[in-house]
């Protein structure tokens, strides 16, 4: 099967900019664990109890090696690593360790992994994931209809009054309050309610 790719849009802050687009896979869903193991039994002689108990041993020794400080390497599909975060200071003796915090863990993937995946070959997908080319004006005026007959608007009612996706809809509304044409009016940043300021 060959992997599915779209072409999407580079942002650009420059409305008057010619458009550039690079490619991206399109999603089709998310594969389980339980799945992983049930397919890999097939291939295999281990059941899918031994192989779901050697994936959690291999989880927990993969992070306590992690934690030691070391880098962590899967012959065959790449190395794990940490990366740091803490608050931004002029002063690296002002730190104390407790504001330390791991950021990420970084997975990078060995040549012939990829290699693997690349030899799948590649199809346009017969989806169209994107956001629909709305202007910002055409964004506003959607939404001031949309809150004359509703008190409020919610970004999942931006994404289908628009044809927007979670993405894009999640950084028109970052845009819009920073314009000041919506606030939230739940006082909950988890569950933002936003009508017009």
């Amino acid at each position: 099967m060959a992997i599915p790719f779209e072409f999407y849009t580079n942002p650009n802050p420059d409305p008057q900019a010619p458009k550039r687009y690079h490619p991206r896979v399109v999603a089709k869903g998310t594969v389980s664990l339980k799945e992983i193991v049930d397919t890999v039994s097939g291939r295999c002689t281990l059941s899918a109890a031994d192989l779901h108990a050697a994936v959690t041993a291999i989880e927990q020794v993969v992070s306590e090696n992690l934690a030691n400080g070391f880098r962590v390497r899967l012959d065959g599909l790449g190395s794990f690593s940490l990366t740091l975060s803490s608050p931004e200071v002029d002063d690296p003796t002002k730190v104390r360790s407790q504001n330390v915090a791991v950021k990420s863990v970084v997975f990078s993937p060995e040549k012939s992994f990829v290699a693997h995946s690349q030899s799948r070959g590649f199809e346009r997908s017969a989806e169209k994931p994107h956001s629909a080319d709305v202007s910002l004006d055409q964004v506003k005026e959607a939404i001031a209809e949309y809150l004359q007959a509703n008190p409020f608007v919610r970004r999942a009612d931006i994404e289908r009054l628009l044809g927007l996706t979670k993405s894009t809809a999640q950084r028109t509304v970052k845009t819009l309050i920073a314009d000041g044409f919506l606030k939230n009016i739940s006082g909950d940043e988890h569950h933002p309610l936003y009508a017009l300021r």
